[in-house]
């Protein structure tokens, strides 16, 4: 299986119109606290991954967030994957060897855990 990485192209002059989006889901992320997921939906080539990037690194974002996670995925990515990724990158204390063999619900019920501490300001 190969895996298709998504490619960001982070010129400037390429972003030209994007900036509206960029701040309506800044806004979204940082001030409604009911949004727990926002989705870019695209065909190809129209700028997902650009939009995705800029709101990653927009300093709002980096100031309203413990962390933030950046994990690249295909179209055919599994959900243990993405929760081993995340977990890896977020936790200062993980065990990549122990994770690897977890199921894909412990793996979710321990990034939950992780995050319900971070959110608490205890980890």
């Amino acid at each position: 299986m190969e895996m298709r990485k998504t490619f960001s192209n982070d010129n400037e002059r390429d972003f030209v119109g994007l900036e509206q989006n960029v701040n309506k889901l800044v806004g979204y992320l940082v001030e409604e606290e009911s949004i727990q997921v926002v989705s870019i939906c695209g065909m190809g080539s129209i700028g997902k991954t650009t939009l995705a990037r800029h709101i990653f690194n927009h300093e709002m974002i980096k100031n309203h967030f413990d962390g933030v996670v950046w994990v690249c995925i295909s179209q055919q990515f599994t959900r243990k994957y993405v929760w081993e990724t995340i977990l890896n990158r977020l936790s200062s204390k993980h065990d990549g060897q122990r994770e690897s063999n977890m199921t894909e619900d412990e793996l979710q019920e321990k990034l939950f855990r992780l995050l319900e501490t971070k959110k608490s300001g205890t980890g």
